[in-house]
């Protein structure tokens, strides 16, 4: 949906910045709406009470809920992979310490909010959308963790 932006400011915020912060607030009650309540039991409704929002900032944003939790999952990745870097960043700069700080700080991303290790774990199961993106970023971490695994052990089978 296209609608005219507002471009002026407003409490000392620009338009471009009261739209982020309106998206952050969407993202934020989507992934607690989705994780309370399940994908299947969403409604546009819920995300913008919990959002504090009305539902035309909802559509200014997405077109709908499946655009929505990729949104989510896409948001939570993002922060997964950033976290990985950073504990990438800090740790010694063999291989072997690489991959292990990558894992580790990834996975504690996903865990640390129990919210976002069910949405990317279970709730996403309820969209195909959202099923193939899992499945690319899923192959793509395989293909990943096996040139690493390659590096540490040059003999290991790569099949395996």
């Amino acid at each position: 949906m296209v609608t005219k932006q507002a471009t002026g400011l407003y409490g000392g915020r620009t338009a471009d910045e009261r739209r982020a912060e309106r998206r952050r607030r969407l993202l934020e009650a989507g992934l607690e709406v989705m994780a309370s309540s399940g994908w299947a039991a969403t409604t546009v409704r819920e995300i913008c009470k919990t959002a504090g929002l009305n539902t035309r900032y909802f559509y200014e944003c997405f077109d709908g809920l499946d655009e929505l939790l990729v949104a989510v999952f896409d948001w939570i990745i993002e922060d997964s992979i950033a976290t990985a870097g950073s504990a990438m960043a800090a740790a010694e700069k063999d291989s072997r310490s690489q991959v292990h700080a990558g894992v580790v700080g990834a996975v504690t991303a996903l865990t640390a909010d129990p919210r976002r290790a069910r949405v990317i774990a279970t709730e996403a199961m309820g969209s195909q959308r959202l099923t193939r993106r899992r499945m690319r970023l899923t192959h793509y971490m395989a293909l990943m963790l096996g040139a690493a695994r390659a590096e540490f052990d040059p003999d290991a089978d790569p099949n395996y």
